[in-house]
């Protein structure tokens, strides 16, 4: 990329970067709102919506001065959230929606985008003819940017995972049916960091939230069986699967008798919990959402 280049164009550039961040994002929201309409749903919408008009703001180039500025404190606040992730370990920034990109690459871009900013040269304060043409830009700019985001919520829609296990879509959110796996092979074993250990011998694997009350209901329960029926053999085998990514309960409660494990991070699996899968040698034998549907 030409530095001078885009210093000297910074506010019409950075324009289009916070647009397209934004319509990615939307994107991203649209696939996951057939799903759940959480309040992370609302503030990623609210957030895409401003990226968007504040891109389409710096690119019709009102106030030239003043939006440099709040522009260049804005990326700022960008780079502080990305370094934030850096050093939680986050594989994905989630500036780009269902684009992951990691939050190393996202905190040298906002450094980059802030310092072309701080030295940029904008154009003066336009005359009132020229306001006129630049309020009316902002106005065909935010109005196509709505179309864009109407079609956006109309075509998007949350990736699927294939029978091969391939994940179908570029959404976030990925949608999970267990039910149409009985009698096939499990196609989440490559998604899940002990898939390996699950694909020999017979398990019973319990999927679960942290923030899902039926599972926390269930996971004592489901422990103490697994507790009862010794260290897991070639016979049976006992799992917990987080679905958030986070990597199995970490409160003391799993003991040696469990193997403990999750999904992992970086996609928004969506399944109903608790879900237990029964697996023979890799396939699918049973499906249920009950501890005592497994027990007989």
């Amino acid at each position: 990329m030409n530095t001078d280049c885009y210093i000297s164009r910074g506010p019409q550039l950075t324009g289009v970067l916070l647009a397209v961040a934004g319509a990615l994002k939307f994107y991203s929201v649209a696939a996951s709102a057939s799903v759940s309409l959480s309040s992370d749903f609302f503030l990623t919408t609210s957030l895409a919506g401003a990226e968007i008009g504040f891109g389409c703001w710096m690119l019709a180039g009102l106030y030239p001065r003043v939006t440099r500025w709040a522009a260049a404190l804005c990326f700022l606040g960008f780079l502080g959230v990305s370094l934030a992730k850096v050093f939680q370990g986050e594989h994905s920034c989630g500036c780009f929606g269902p684009v992951l990109i990691s939050p190393w690459i996202t905190a040298a871009l906002d450094g980059f985008v802030f310092v072309a900013l701080v030295y940029a040269k904008p154009s003066g304060e336009a005359d009132a003819a020229a306001a006129g043409r630049r309020w009316t830009t902002f106005a065909l700019l935010s109005g196509a940017s709505a179309i864009v985001v109407a079609v956006l919520f109309v075509l998007a829609g949350p990736a699927r995972l294939d029978e091969n296990g391939r994940i179908e879509g570029v959404s976030a959110t990925v949608v999970l049916r267990p039910e149409d796996w009985i009698g096939r092979p499990c196609p989440l074993f490559g998604h899940i960091d002990v898939g390996g250990r699950l694909e020999q011998g017979e398990w019973i694997v319990l999927f679960y939230r942290p923030d899902c009350s039926d599972c926390q209901q269930m996971l004592p329960r489901y422990l103490r069986r697994a507790a009862e029926d010794g260290l897991p053999t070639e016979v049976l085998g006992w799992a917990v699967v987080d679905v958030a990514g986070v990597g199995g309960p970490n409160d003391g409660r799993v003991a040696s008798s469990v193997l403990s494990g999750s999904l992992y991070p970086g996609r928004r699996w969506a399944v109903r919990t608790p879900t237990i899968l029964r697996l023979r040698n890799g396939i699918v034998t049973q499906v249920a959402h009950s501890l005592e549907e497994v027990q007989g």
